[in-house]
Formats: C-alpha cells, structure tokens, sequence
C-alpha cells in the first residue's frame, strides 16, 4: 500500500514539475489623453460614476505629465477633480512623466527635471489634498544618453553618469513624498536588452553603444548603494511590435524572449514587472472628420488587438506583476460610459475579466 502511495505521489510531481500557480496581475488603467472629442476625453475625471465597476477591478490609474500642467497636445486634467475621483473610486494616482529636457542642473534656469515633476506636476495634487502612488519616467534613459536624443543642457550622458543623476532625481521626488514609487519605462521594441536580442527598430543602442541591461545594471547599482530601489519596471511594447518577426534592417527578431529576459531580471532583484497592453489604431485621420461607422471600427479593432494580446501574453508565458491598459492614442474614441460598447472602459473592462480568467490558471513553464 505504502510503495503503491509512492507511486501515486511521484507520477503527480513528475506531471505537476513544471506547473507554475500564477498570480493575477495587478490592474493600473491608462485612459487616452488624446481623444479629441469634446467633452470625452477629461469625463472619466469629472464622472466617476461612469466607470466605478471597472475602478473596483484595478489599483492605480494614471495620467500624463502634460495633462496636469496642460501642455501640448494631451487633454488637460484638473489636480483637484483627479485627487476626488481617486478617493471616491479607492484608487492610486500615477503619472507618467517624459520632460527630461535636462537631467539635474540646467544652469541657465537653475531648473531640474525633478524640479519640473514636484513643482509642477506632483505638488499641485498633494495642495488638492491627494498622493502620488507612483511616477513611471518614459525614457529618461535614452533621453539623457549621449548619442541618442539632444534635447539640453547636461544631455549626451555616459551610462554611468545618467545613472548617477538618476540617484539625485530619486532623491528630490522623496524629498516630497518618500512614498511614491519611482520606476522607469523600457522600451523593448527599439532598444536591444542584450546583444542576442536584437529588435525591431535600429535606435537606441546603435546610437548609444548601450544595451538596455547595461543601462538596467547602472541604474540598479547606483539606487541601490543610495539607499533607494527600483520598485516597478514597465515596458512599452505595442501588440504590433510584439508580433513582428524581422526588424527594419531584415534581422531575424523575437520580443517575447526579450521580455522573458527582462521578466528574469527583475525577478532576480525583486523589483516588479508592468506590461502595457494596448495596440496601435487601424488607421489615421482626425477623429472630427470620421464617420461614426469608422470610429465604431476603430474601437472595434482596438478591442481585438487588446484582448488577442492578453491571450498571447500568457500563452508566452509572461507573467507581469501588473499590467497597465493604457491609450497614449487618439482610440478608443471615447473613454466613458463603461457600459457602452467601444470606450476605453469598456474594452478595458473585458480585458480585466479576460487578464482574471486566464492568469488564475496554472501554466506549464515553457
């Protein structure tokens, strides 16, 4: 009896060996700050009864640096209305923040980048009465090293370098708030995670010299000899870039095991992974000369898009701490009702029960 329970015991832990028991991701909502038609882009801040049961599936939503400070082509959001809605809904504030004109001195204005996020973006919704959950830095990598953008003083860093003004950019934002989570935006589709891992487009290690790892490693060892951590990675990798199989020089390329590299990275050094889903529109055009038949399209594909990658993800066996359904786009074109068909709360309501559904399963390792 007890050689025959042996068996039993051992046929299941030979079947089950390579079974990983998922955690569900953590949801964040990024809804689009370029819909620009009136009155549907910034009614998801003033209306939050328009979206509640989809609030009540995530944890954090975000928007952008622009839409606080109103700048550019993004919708403005009000600090006060956003720091409402975040109570009413028990949800976290993130903000996405690209203005790495400069990295920590700018002589000539005796003006910083992280100046530029406290005072100007982050001090206003702690006035409303609100905090900051987390801040996601879109690129201040390759922003900031030499041979890739030029957009100031102090740009054209060394690796080394960028990774020590990184700990200084830390530093002032937890002057504010020691609290917020500071984590960076990596871009897989453009640049390299190491030198097996080419991508689609030739851009930022070409022009750098640096794979998106060195980078990773520098700014990891300098936070971490400071006292601060990297508590959250996010990558940017649109559905279509995730599928392509060669890249625009004709290099044979595969993003999934690039984000598999980077999924082993962080989970080596604790640090939490996000994965942005979304994907790009059908086709272009200005949103107030579109027929309601191609907006009704536009939406349509967008929910596909979302929904295929979802799936794919998983099947790949990505397994994100968080993932973050966010429009940087001008679809869907509309963001609220939740409960009609082609918002951005919508569809994004379908892909949380789609991320729930399946993460709640177990997968074999592949």
């Amino acid at each position: 009896m007890r050689r025959k329970l042996l068996v039993y015991i051992t046929i299941f832990m030979i079947s089950f060996a390579n079974v990983i028991f998922a955690k569900i991701p953590k949801i964040a909502l990024g809804p689009p700050v370029a819909t620009f038609e009136e009155g549907t882009s910034e009614a998801w801040v003033s209306h939050p009864e328009l979206w509640k049961n989809v609030a009540k599936k995530s944890k954090i939503v975000l928007t952008f640096d622009g839409a606080i400070i109103s700048k550019g082509w993004i919708k403005p959001v009000d600090a006060k209305a956003l720091v409402e809605t975040a109570k009413k809904l028990n949800l976290g504030i993130a903000i996405e923040f690209s203005l790495f004109a400069a990295p920590v001195a700018v002589p000539s204005e005796g003006k910083t980048a992280a100046d530029i996020l406290v005072r100007g973006i982050l001090q206003p919704i702690y006035d409303a009465g609100g905090e900051v959950h987390s801040v996601f830095l879109d690129g201040a990598d390759y922003r900031l090293l030499e041979g890739l953008h030029k957009r100031g003083e102090g740009c054209g860093l060394t690796v080394e370098q960028y990774a020590q003004e990184m700990v200084i950019f830390w530093k002032t934002v937890h002057e504010l708030d020691p609290m917020i989570k500071i984590c960076p935006i990596e871009d897989p589709k453009a640049w390299e995670f190491d030198k097996e891992t080419p991508c689609f487009f030739d851009g930022y290690t070409s022009k750098s010299g640096v794979y998106m790892k060195d980078s990773l490693d520098a700014l990891y060892k300098a936070l971490t000899e400071a006292g601060e951590t990297i508590p959250i990675i996010s990558l940017d990798c649109p559905y279509p870039y995730y599928n392509y199989k060669k890249s625009q020089k004709g290099e044979d390329i595969d993003t999934k095991q690039a984000i598999l590299k980077i999924q082993k990275w962080c989970a080596e050094r604790k640090i939490e992974m996000m994965y942005i889903v979304n994907t790009e529109p059908k086709f272009g055009g200005k949103l107030e000369e579109m027929s309601e038949s191609k907006k009704e399209e536009l939406n349509e594909h967008y929910r596909e898009d979302c929904l295929k990658y979802i799936e794919m993800i998983y099947n790949d066996g990505i397994q994100p701490d968080w993932i973050m359904l966010e429009s940087w786009y001008h679809v869907p074109t509309k963001n609220v009702p939740e409960t009609e068909d082609g918002t951005f709360f919508n569809i994004t309501n379908e892909c949380i029960d789609l991320i729930n559904a399946l993460y709640k399963k177990p997968w074999k390792q592949k």
